[in-house]
């Protein structure tokens, strides 16, 4: 059986790379995995948040589902040591049923302890996705099942001084090799927290941040409005200064002398600081495709690399995540596994972060639970078919808006008005209008011309109203109803963004 490896980025913005299409950002090592495999041009995350989008991949569920939950608030206010969450079968307990040994290394930012969901060893930081010291100088736990009922037990702890990610790496060279002549294939999931903020100074190896120029880098047309460039300072110090964002949030507290911006600082500096970071993250990749040609072990491999969420970075004047855009929701995905899986770029199927575990266990052989709400790209895969009969993704975020991204509309709704703010960027602002949007990609791909309403679109709108609220009401939520809206969110209503 083939052993499999899931490369999981963080806040990717599938613009930023070449196999999509950007000539500027050097990624050699992604565009050589996407040369090697099928790249999916229609990558969509279910959720472009952190937690909800990796429940979806490691359960094949939608997160209302998997987590009884749309925002990161399993993850952040859960026990580590109970399951309360993801209680059907997920990817990595499957492959541990049947003989894989299984390993998690990264972020983990999930609801449970690794042990209690399938894996076998697991590393990760102890300060679970806490920030406040940036990429440096961190402490990580290190466990194995033979050692501890949980990855928090007894685990071996080290302070990691300098660059996390090169320790990271190090030991995912280490499981590769260790692990690559064994009898029994391995399945691993390595999570690289990149090129998530923070970013810029002090945050990456100098190397990276001086790497493009600001004066030259490309800017999308989105991030201009009414001629103006997209500029938010409280923004761009959370992602510049790595502990800004933990300082205030939910309470705001007076800047530090050290906080200020660099004069004349815009979006083309934060540009230029994210695609050092994007860079940074390529040579992470290469290290582990290296790796596993080092230990010869490439062709009966799986490699499957996506991003839980892109980047907004200025477009619309918004910037993070979690928003119902391409910039939030569409990822990279691509898949390579050379005995089986036809070298291509697919640009007519919707491939979901949903449709992850379903593919990897047909193409393993391995059954999959009914549970999955997925399906199999595998014939895709395979060059069998370009699309298959559903060639759509659902997405939720925790703002409460949904939406289904066709090969060429995006339509959303708000199912419950949080409060959170006045105006979104893409449902309409006149007076009195519902909260609703269309977009036709093809001939609007930066999302400028809500078409809601209008009478040439009204069939598409209908048929799409239709297939999403239909979706709405009978996709289940893990616990029954939707949960109450989080502190943070009530407390911070009618916020700027």
């Amino acid at each position: 059986m083939p052993n499999v490896v899931i490369i999981y980025l963080d806040q990717m913005a599938y613009y930023a790379l070449g196999s999509y299409g950007n000539s500027f950002v050097q990624t050699p090592n992604i565009d050589r995995l996407a040369s090697g495999g099928l790249q999916f041009d229609l990558g969509i995350t279910n959720n472009p948040l952190c937690t909800p989008a990796r429940a979806s991949l490691l359960s094949g569920q939608y997160s209302r589902t998997a987590l009884g939950a749309i925002g990161n608030e399993p993850a952040d206010e859960s026990s580590p040591r109970e399951r309360t969450s993801l209680l059907d079968p997920i990817l990595p307990e499957i492959f541990q049923q049947a003989g894989y040994h299984t390993g998690a290394i990264g972020k983990w930012h999930m609801p449970s302890d690794p042990f209690l969901l399938g894996f076998d060893y697991a590393l990760h930081a102890v300060e679970p996705d806490n920030l406040v010291g940036g990429y440096y100088n961190r402490t990580f736990r290190e466990n194995h099942t033979d050692k501890a009922k949980l990855s928090i037990d007894n685990a071996e702890e080290t302070f990691v001084e300098g660059f996390i990610f090169d320790f990271l790496s190090k030991k995912t060279r280490d499981y590769i090799a260790t692990h690559a002549n064994n009898e029994n294939p391995f399945f691993l999931y390595y999570t690289i927290e990149l090129p998530h903020m923070p970013i810029g100074p002090g945050n990456l190896p100098n190397e990276y941040v001086t790497m493009y120029d600001p004066d030259l880098v490309p800017l999308r047309n989105n991030v201009f409005k009414n001629g103006e460039l997209a500029y938010d300072e409280w923004w761009f110090k959370v992602y510049t200064i790595s502990d800004y964002i933990f300082r205030n949030v939910p309470t705001p507290v007076p800047d530090r002398k050290s906080d200020e911006l660099p004069e004349g600082f815009n979006l083309r500096d934060l540009t230029a600081y994210y695609y050092g970071a994007v860079t940074a993250t390529d040579d992470l990749v290469g290290e582990v495709l290296d790796a596993l040609e080092s230990a010869g072990i490439s062709e009966n491999t799986i490699v499957v690399l996506s991003s839980d969420h892109g980047e907004n970075l200025g477009s619309h004047h918004w910037f993070n995540k979690d928003l119902l855009i391409d910039e939030s929701i569409r990822v990279p995905m691509i898949f390579r596994y050379p005995k089986s899986v036809e070298p291509a770029v697919n640009r007519k199927q919707v491939a979901s972060m949903i449709d992850v575990m379903p593919t990897l266990l047909e193409l393993t052989g391995l059954k999959g639970p009914d549970s999955m709400q997925g399906q199999s790209l595998l014939s895709v895969l395979r060059g069998e078919t370009e699309t298959l009969p559903r060639n759509h993704a659902m997405i939720e975020t925790e703002f409460y808006h949904i939406g289904i991204r066709t090969p060429t509309y995006l339509y959303g709704m708000e199912i419950r008005d949080t409060e959170f703010v006045e105006e979104w960027p893409y449902f309409s602002t006149k007076p009195g209008s519902k909260r609703l949007c269309l977009f036709d990609l093809e001939t609007d791909p930066y999302q400028q011309h809500n078409l809601t309403g209008l009478p040439q679109y009204a069939s598409i709108e209908a048929e799409l109203s239709a297939k999403l609220s239909h979706w709405n009401d009978t996709t289940s939520w893990a616990h029954g109803d939707p949960p109450p809206l989080p502190n943070w969110m009530l407390e911070r209503a009618g916020a700027p963004q």
